[in-house]
């Protein structure tokens, strides 16, 4: 990575180096070098903060006001909230600091709503992580759909969670799918009809019909069935996702982020690997950074956890 700011580069601030920084967006960050470079870290163990200070040519903020009222950065990347929750967006809302939300949903969704309402009102750019929206063979199957699959009948997806002992992260994993499921679909999250249904502690299994934002003879609601499983084998905030996806003109199969199978009906099955694709972290960041500069690509917005989360509650019941 490089050190210190330089010229022509994005300076942004990041809060929290845990796991989630080791594993996923660490090595995003040393990719994006070109685009990006980190100028302040924040971190509640001053240990990690001062690694990554010293590996970025960072300085080293003692809280988060330090760091989203720092006057020389483009943005801030929030990559694990930990115990304060929506607290960063609430205050880059405040200050008017476009920031990057890597946290947990455990809030409901009037709370995403209330602060989804006043970035808008604002003009603040606030982005949440979608991660499982920009794994690689989400990517590649949002282009089989466009022009070899045709548009989607049927999703069965199965997601894969940490297993906790009180449920608090179920509802965040379930969320995460159904935004998904709306993402691939290009349905919006409105819950038609609901069967079929069981809840346990962690787990669940629902069947779901979403319908899509303009009506028509081509456009009919598509049908999902959904299950969650939770796994000992997961760690914090790992959400991993399996899908069968039966489609106008064939069908693909998702088994992990890297490997999609389709074929059509005219064609024999084929199988992708795409581990040399770019990472779901750095296409968010990459995002991100577009966005700063006044790009207009779009990204995810706060109102689609609200959503997702709505949808969870109905589940619920």
């Amino acid at each position: 990575m490089r050190r210190g700011p330089v010229p022509g580069l994005l300076s942004l601030g990041l809060i929290g180096v845990g796991p989630s920084w080791e594993r996923r967006y660490r090595p995003a960050v040393r990719r994006l070098s070109q685009r990006m470079g980190i100028r302040v870290v924040h971190d509640p163990v001053l240990s990690r903060a001062q690694g990554v200070a010293q590996e970025t040519g960072a300085e080293v903020a003692a809280g988060l006001m330090q760091v989203i009222e720092h006057p020389g950065l483009s943005g801030v990347l929030v990559l694990d909230a930990g115990w304060y929750g929506l607290t960063p967006l609430e205050f880059a809302c405040d200050r008017q600091k476009p920031l990057f939300f890597g946290g947990n949903w455990h809030e409901s969704a009037a709370d995403w709503h209330h602060l989804a309402e006043c970035a808008q009102t604002r003009g603040v750019m606030l982005v949440p992580e979608l991660s499982l929206r920009f794994q690689p063979a989400t990517t590649r199957l949002r282009e089989l759909i466009a022009t070899r699959l045709g548009p989607v009948k049927h999703l069965r997806v199965q997601v894969h969670s940490p297993r906790r002992s009180d449920g608090e992260d179920s509802g965040c994993a379930v969320a995460a799918a159904i935004d998904w499921c709306c993402y691939v679909t290009r349905r919006r999250a409105e819950l038609l009809s609901l069967s079929s249904t069981k809840f346990g502690e962690n787990a669940g299994e629902w069947a779901l019909s979403f319908r899509p934002e303009a009506r028509g003879p081509d456009l009919e609601p598509a049908e999902i069935t959904l299950c969650h499983e939770p796994n000992e084998l997961f760690d914090a905030r790992d959400i991993a996702l399996e899908a069968v996806v039966e489609c106008e003109r064939g069908r693909a199969v998702l088994t992990g982020s890297f490997r999609i199978r389709w074929s059509t009906a005219d064609s024999a099955e084929n199988v992708e690997h795409l581990e040399l694709e770019r990472s779901g972290a750095e296409v968010m960041l990459d995002q991100f950074c577009r966005r700063l500069v006044g790009g207009l690509i779009p990204t995810a917005t706060l109102s689609d956890i609200a959503l997702a989360l709505e949808q969870v509650q109905r589940l619920k019941g």
